[in-house]
C-alpha cells in the first residue's frame, strides 16, 4: 500500500468536495493536523474512522487503500498484510523487552545475593602463656567454614599434655572447640542453621577469642586469647582478570616425596644414631602416638625435635629457650625473664629485641645463644640446610602489608 498515493487521493477528493482540511476534520472528529498528515503520506486514518471518511468522500474501502477509483482489492490486502507485520513486530519487541527485564532482574537478584558475600579471614592472637595462629574462617551465604589454627605454648612450664581444651568463642557463645587431643579440625555449617554461625557471630568476627583450658600446678585454669581477624579474601569485584600461571606445571608430588624422604632420614638418623628418644605423645583415646616428637638431654639442656615441621627447641633449667626450623638460620630466643630476641645464627647478628628492631644484645644472652648455636650445629650436623644469603622476613611487617 502506497501511503503517498493514498494521501494525494484523499486530498484530491477533499478539494473536489470543496472542503478545507478543518471542515473534513470536523466531519470525522479529528484535527486538521491529522488530515494534513494523511495527505502528505505520513500516516493513515485509524480503522475506526475509515468508514466515515469513505462515506464523506463517496468512495469504497478498496478505493481508499488503492489510492484511486478501482474495483481491485489489492490495496485492502496489502493494508491487512502491513497491519499484520506491524502487530508481529510489536509482539516481538514486547517479548524481547520482557526477556531483557527478566534477565536484568535475575542478574540483579544474583548480584545482590552474592556480591561481597564470600569472606575469608586468618585469626591470630597472643596471651601470656600461649600464641594462637593460622585459624582460617570462611563465611558465605552458602556455607560457613572454620579450620582450627595452631596453639603454641610460650611458657615452658606448661606441657602440651597440660592443655585440655581449646574453644573458639564469640561473646561466650561456642563456635567450635576440641578437648583431649588438641590437633584441630574443620567445622562447617550450612547457612541458615545458625547453630554455630548466626548473624550476630558472623558480623562480629573481631570479637572472637580462644579460651584455653589447661592444668598448671595441679590447678585447672583458663586463659583468653584475643584474636585479630585479618581479611584475606572477598568476592567484591565485578570482573576478575585471568591469573597468569606462576608454576612451571611440574608435578609437585615429586617435591613432596623428596620432603617425606628427607623427614624420614632425619627421624631415623636422630633416633638410631644420635641418641634421641621418641617422646610420649598420646592420641585422643590415650594410646601412644609415635613418630611425632624426639627429645634428648645434653647436660642441663633438653633438645626437642618436632618431626612434621622440622622444628627444634632447646631449653635449660634456667628457663632459657630457643627454637627454629631446621632449614631456617633465624632463631628465636627467650631468657625466661621477659627478654626475647630474633637472631641470625650464621651472621651472629640480632634482628629484634622484644618484638622491636635492634642491633645490640646483652652479653649474657649473647653467650647463651652462642652455646645453643654450638649445640645445634653439633647435634644436627649434616641435617641443617642454612642459606647464607637468606633475608629475614618480619612476620609483623608482613601482616601489615
Amino acid at each position: 500500500m502506497n501511503q503517498v498515493k493514498v494521501g494525494e487521493f484523499i486530498k484530491k477528493l477533499r478539494k473536489e468536495k470543496e472542503m478545507t482540511q478543518q471542515e473534513l476534520a470536523n466531519k470525522i472528529g479529528v484535527t486538521d493536523r491529522a488530515i494534513s498528515k494523511w495527505e502528505n503520506g505520513r500516516g493513515m486514518p485509524d480503522v475506526s474512522i475509515m468508514k466515515d471518511l469513505c462515506t464523506i468522500l463517496d468512495i469504497s474501502l478498496n478505493e481508499l487503500f488503492n489510492g484511486e477509483k478501482t474495483s481491485s482489492d489489492d490495496g485492502l490486502i496489502n493494508y491487512l498484510k502491513e497491519e499484520k507485520k506491524k502487530r508481529n513486530r510489536k509482539l516481538i519487541i514486547s517479548l524481547v523487552v520482557i526477556l531483557i527485564i527478566i534477565i536484568v532482574a535475575t542478574l540483579l537478584i544474583f548480584f545482590v545475593n552474592n556480591y561481597n558475600k564470600v569472606n575469608a579471614y586468618i585469626l591470630n592472637g597472643v596471651s601470656d602463656n600461649f600464641e594462637y595462629h593460622d585459624d582460617l574462617v570462611i563465611l558465605s551465604n552458602i556455607k560457613n567454614i572454620n579450620k582450627t589454627g595452631r596453639l603454641d605454648i610460650k611458657n615452658k612450664n606448661i606441657k602440651s599434655s597440660d592443655v585440655k581444651c581449646l574453644t573458639l568463642k564469640s561473646k561466650d557463645r561456642i563456635i567450635s572447640g576440641y578437648c583431649g587431643n588438641i590437633s584441630g579440625g574443620i567445622s562447617y555449617e550450612e547457612n541458615g542453621y545458625d547453630e554455630y554461625f548466626p548473624d550476630e557471630v558472623k558480623n562480629n568476627i573481631n570479637e572472637w577469642y580462644i579460651e584455653v583450658s589447661y592444668i598448671q600446678d595441679d590447678v585447672e585454669k583458663k586463659e583468653i586469647i584475643k584474636l585479630n581477624a585479618k581479611h584475606i579474601l572477598t568476592n567484591s569485584k565485578l570482573f576478575y582478570k585471568k591469573a597468569e600461571p606462576i608454576s612451571d606445571g611440574e608435578d609437585v608430588r615429586v617435591d613432596l616425596e623428596e620432603r617425606e624422604k628427607n623427614l624420614e632420614y632425619i627421624w631415623n638418623e636422630l633416633l638410631n644414631n644420635r641418641g634421641f628418644k621418641d617422646d610420649d605423645v598420646f592420641d585422643i583415646n590415650g594410646n601412644p602416638k609415635k613418630g611425632i616428637l624426639l627429645n634428648k638431654t645434653v647436660g642441663d639442656k633438653r633438645i626437642k625435635y618436632h618431626h612434621n615441621t622440622y622444628m627444634f627447641e632447646i631449653s635449660d633449667k634456667n628457663k632459657n629457650h630457643m627454637y627454629a626450623n631446621l632449614v631456617n638460620q633465624f632463631v628465636s630466643y627467650n631468657d625466661g625473664n621477659g627478654k626475647g630476641y630474633e637472631y641470625d645464627i650464621l651472621k651472629n647478628q640480632v634482628i629484634k629485641c622484644n618484638g622491636k628492631r635492634c642491633n645490640k644484645i646483652d652479653s649474657e644472652s649473647e653467650k647463651i645463644i652462642q652455646e645453643y648455636k654450638a649445640l645445634i650445629f653439633k647435634e644436627f650436623d649434616g641435617l641443617l640446610n642454612f642459606n647464607p644469603n637468606a633475608k629475614y622476613i618480619d612476620p609483623d611487617e608482613e601482616a601489615d602489608m
